[in-house]
């Protein structure tokens, strides 16, 4: 037994067939993209759990090694794909680096997302 969709209005057809058109565009695909690339960079638990931990007070890679039951090398590399994604911001310091999150990319992320979905 096949169940069949009862919308019948054209109007709802049109309107996603516009928003999908919109998304495809240069400057569509230019902010699904941003947006990509930072969920990507979150979407690992650990890189998120790090983020979050972070925060926006600056923190040396040193003190996570001290409470993380990851080796340094493993979140070093965890906080790179962050930084590379403009997450966390990242300032050497001698032999180590220092981060602290990024909120005003965060916040633009979330506008973004948001822009899309009222559009």
């Amino acid at each position: 037994m096949s169940e069949k969709c009862e919308e019948k209005s054209g109007e709802d057809v049109e309107r996603l067939l516009g928003r999908l058109l919109d998304l495809e565009s240069e400057s569509g695909e230019k902010q699904v993209n941003a947006i990509v690339t930072l969920t990507k960079a979150l979407s690992h638990p650990q890189r998120l759990k790090l983020f979050v931990a972070i925060g926006t007070k600056e923190v040396c890679v040193c003190k996570l090694v001290g409470v993380s039951e990851l080796s340094q090398p493993a979140i070093s590399h965890h906080l790179n794909i962050l930084a590379r994604a403009g997450l966390l911001r990242r300032r050497r310091k001698g032999r180590f680096n220092h981060y602290q999150a990024n909120p005003d990319l965060v916040k633009q992320m979330a506008n973004q997302v948001q822009d899309l979905l009222t559009e």
